[in-house]
């Protein structure tokens, strides 16, 4: 059995030798095989470690538009007489571009002068006259020629020639009958007498105060039915504005003015008037009631000094009456003395009022007709249609010998030219005022222009309504891929960007369309690696390399900041000139294995030289938001 056993051993020390043996001649064979077949690699796959464009940029689309633009226009209708520009045409300030025929204008404003004069010399006649009349009848009142108040005054006299007459006959009936009463009939009779004047001044003052009271109602029933004249007149102006043309709707509209200021003026005067009325109306009730006070005491006085009489004579009784009856006449004749002299003083009024309101008719007929004469003065000077700034003229709708309608051309300052386009949602966190811009038209070539980003919207542009796909069966739905595709696009959200040509705009045209590339990182100084190239080992960030003998090996690196595709190369092994694998994840297996670059694959034909420049615009490319 032992024997047995040492041969079992023997077998399997033998057959696990024979293993080994033959694992490491597959190794060695392994190792020399790998070693003796290089690696190929298109050029695309390598990169030349050196200093490059990483600068990152937003590509729009726009169109190039003057900062100010103007369009000259007129609301005259006469032919355009004179148009001495034509698109394209270079203008300065003030330059005379156009001009229009205003012949109609200047045969209104000849008419129009014409019928103002006519209506200064009737408003200077009516204002003359109503100062004839006034200085008329100031004139007899000055002279006492008024005949209502002469005769008031005759009859007053006539009245005072009476009770003075009945007076006297009293006191001498009184001296004939002395008696021991004569010191209560004297008593009596100064108090008569105070009560008789006292009368006499009340009744005046009310008959004055009344007057006034009528007076005042006259004038705001007057001024009201002024007012509401004035106010009809001019609704009527207001409903012909509608239908009127241009000018004459500036005519109405001055008359407009003049009687709306009249109307303001009436408003005032009535409400003035109204208050008057109110005063007027308290101070006659308050001298009525002193008239009544005052007559009740001259009858009870009255009455007392003929009952004191009677106890002396009948006779002085019937005299005293006599004189309180003259009394009364010569009170009634004061207070028609006091009415006509009233009057008399509101025609005097009246003929005042009568030269303002002539005055005012003519200041306002003089307003509305100035402003229809200024508004014409200012079309026949508008005739003449002048460039506002110095540019150029952009579009001219305006046909010489045809009639003016409203726009004639536009003029654009080309000094400041802006660029307008739009920048995709994803991309406008990155746009900001400021920053550079390059730019080409298709007009100008390969020459870049340069620019500033001046405004960034905060609101989106208008989405544009994609047309609605005609029906079509199974043939329409295969076709309408591609219009999906287009009406997505349209559908995109943008936010509108500005973009303010900068430096020499050379044969810059406007309304060309611009390529723009919006830098929202500049170039930096370092070299510059794609990220795909870095990979980290043991804490340490590497990079592949082919070395002098076409080996790929490893290089560690410092690397700096990132780019949404690059990363910069600080310091570390690499260095200037190096050869890097753009795809190290790719080759990391291949790390002592030789390696050979196929000149022949696309991206290059001079080996690595040819694939650093293929990579260098591949990762530019890349490194484009588009």
């Amino acid at each position: 059995m032992r024997i047995k056993n040492l041969s079992k051993r023997k077998v399997f020390f033998i057959i696990a030798a024979a293993v080994v043996i033959i694992t490491l001649i597959g190794v060695a064979m392994y190792s020399f095989f790998a070693n003796s077949s290089a690696i190929t690699l298109a050029s695309s796959d390598v990169q030349v470690l050196d200093k490059r464009d990483n600068s990152q940029r937003v590509a729009v689309s726009g169109n190039v538009e003057p900062q100010k633009s103007m369009v000259l226009s007129t609301r005259l209708t006469g032919p355009v007489n004179q148009l001495n520009v034509k698109v394209g045409d270079r203008v300065q300030a003030d330059q005379l571009v156009a001009n229009l025929d205003v012949t109609d204008k200047e045969t209104e404003l000849a008419k129009s002068k014409a019928q103002a004069a006519t209506n200064e010399a009737n408003s200077i006649a009516e204002i003359k006259g109503a100062e004839s009349r006034y200085n008329r009848y100031k004139e007899l009142l000055d002279n006492g020629m008024n005949q209502d108040i002469n005769n008031a005054k005759a009859a007053l006299r006539t009245a005072e020639s009476a009770y003075d007459e009945a007076n006297r006959n009293f006191q001498l009936e009184s001296a004939l009958r002395g008696n021991g009463k004569q010191q209560d009939i004297a008593a009596q009779q100064s108090k008569i007498e105070n009560a008789r004047q006292d009368s006499m001044n009340t009744n005046v003052e009310a008959a004055r105060m009344g007057l006034k009271a009528v007076g005042t109602l006259q004038d705001q029933d007057t001024e009201r039915r002024s007012l509401a004249t004035e106010q009809s007149n001019l609704a009527e102006l207001k409903a012909q504005l509608d239908g009127a043309s241009p000018e004459q709707q500036v005519q109405i509209q001055a008359q407009i003015k003049a009687s709306e200021e009249r109307v303001e003026t009436l408003q005032n005067s009535v409400n003035k008037q109204y208050r008057n009325t109110i005063d007027s109306g308290l101070d006659a009730a308050d001298v009525t009631n002193k008239l009544q006070a005052a007559d009740r005491n001259l009858r009870e006085s009255q009455d007392s000094y003929e009952a004191t009489l009677a106890q002396a004579d009948n006779k002085l009784v019937t005299d005293q009456r006599n004189v309180a009856k003259t009394f009364e006449e010569k009170k009634d004749a004061a207070t028609a003395l006091a009415v006509a002299e009233r009057n008399a003083q509101f025609q005097m009024e009246d003929n005042q009022a009568a030269i303002d309101n002539a005055v005012r008719n003519a200041r306002a007929a003089q307003a509305s007709n100035n402003a229809g004469d200024n508004q014409l003065k200012l079309d026949i000077a508008s005739a003449q249609i002048r460039a506002p700034f110095d540019g150029v003229v952009t579009n001219v709708a305006a046909k010489q010998g045809s009639a003016a309608n409203g726009a004639l051309m536009t003029i654009a300052d080309d000094a400041r030219m802006i660029v307008h386009a739009n920048v995709k949602e994803i991309d406008v966190a990155k746009i900001a005022v400021g920053q550079r811009v390059e730019f080409t038209t298709p007009g100008t070539g390969d020459k870049k222009f340069q620019g500033k980003v001046s405004f960034v919207s905060t609101v989106a542009a208008p989405q544009e309504t994609p047309a609605t796909p005609a029906s079509g069966g199974s043939a329409g739905g295969s076709a309408s891929g591609g219009s999906s595709g287009a009406s997505g696009s349209n559908n995109k959200v943008n936010f509108p960007v500005e973009i303010e040509v900068l430096g020499n705009k050379g044969t810059l045209r406007l309304g060309s369309t611009a390529k723009a590339r919006i830098i929202t990182r500049e170039a930096s100084d370092k070299m510059v690696i794609p990220q795909s190239a870095v990979y980290e080992d043991q804490g340490k960030k590497k990079v592949l390399a082919i070395a002098a003998d076409d080996t790929i090996v490893e290089r560690t690196v410092k690397l700096g900041s990132k780019t949404d595709f690059d990363v910069e190369v600080l310091s570390g092994e690499a260095k200037k000139g190096d050869k890097i694998l753009v795809d190290a994840a790719k080759y990391r297996q291949s790390v002592g294995q030789k390696a050979t670059v196929d000149t022949a694959a696309p991206g290059g034909a001079d080996g690595a030289g040819a694939s650093g420049a293929s990579g260098t615009a591949t990762s530019t490319a890349a490194a484009e938001v588009r």
